[in-house]
């Protein structure tokens, strides 16, 4: 475009020089320089033609840049709503994700604490446990002492009972002994004094 318009300068130009050295020749223009006029001003009205066309196009150009800058314009803004959206589901995703990893550590947290409690229950009831069956063991041990304890004093009772059990047979059988001996020496001394008599 702009070629065409350095040439339609020319054109134009050398218009006004021909126009120029006509109006200074006056009546010495001969048929020729006037046919060469003509030429001249039909390539003007040509170019004249030419220069709206080139008008034309520049319009269009012109009409085709503002739709490029709007299209560009639209697109930029597409662009920045896809930005702005992409950073949007980026700062749910990275939202989300914290979340879940917070979550996730909450649950590892409590699951731990529980963990140890439980580890401290079994521990306290193994303690417990332990200490019951030493104190059973404890008990048993003293109850069986204590039971063999009752079971000596219980055999020597029995002994002492025994020991007096025979003594006082011992003694009746005796006190029998001494009652017969003492019936048969009344018996003889009877007989005696009856013999004694007859």
């Amino acid at each position: 475009v702009s070629y065409t318009a350095d040439i339609l300068q020319q054109l134009l130009l050398q218009q006004q020089i021909m126009q120029t050295q006509l109006l200074g020749l006056g009546s010495s223009v001969d048929v020729g320089a006037v046919q060469r006029l003509k030429d001249k001003e039909q390539q003007h009205g040509e170019c004249q033609a030419l220069q709206a066309h080139i008008i034309q196009l520049e319009g269009e150009v012109k009409i085709l840049q503002l739709e490029r800058d709007q299209s560009q314009m639209v697109l930029e803004n597409i662009q920045q709503r896809h930005k702005q959206d992409m950073q949007i589901l980026e700062n749910t995703h990275r939202t989300r994700v914290k979340l879940l990893e917070e979550s996730a550590a909450q649950r590892e947290t409590r699951a731990r604490l529980e963990c140890e409690e439980l580890m401290e229950c079994l521990a306290t009831f193994r303690r417990s446990a332990e200490q019951e069956r030493s104190e059973l063991q404890a008990q048993y041990h003293q109850k069986l002492a204590q039971s063999q304890q009752d079971r000596d004093r219980e055999v020597e009772r029995l002994r002492d009972l025994q020991r007096k059990s025979i003594l006082e047979m011992k003694k009746d059988h005796e006190d029998q002994l001494q009652r017969l001996k003492r019936l048969k020496d009344e018996e003889i001394d009877a007989v005696t004094s009856a013999t004694s008599q007859t």
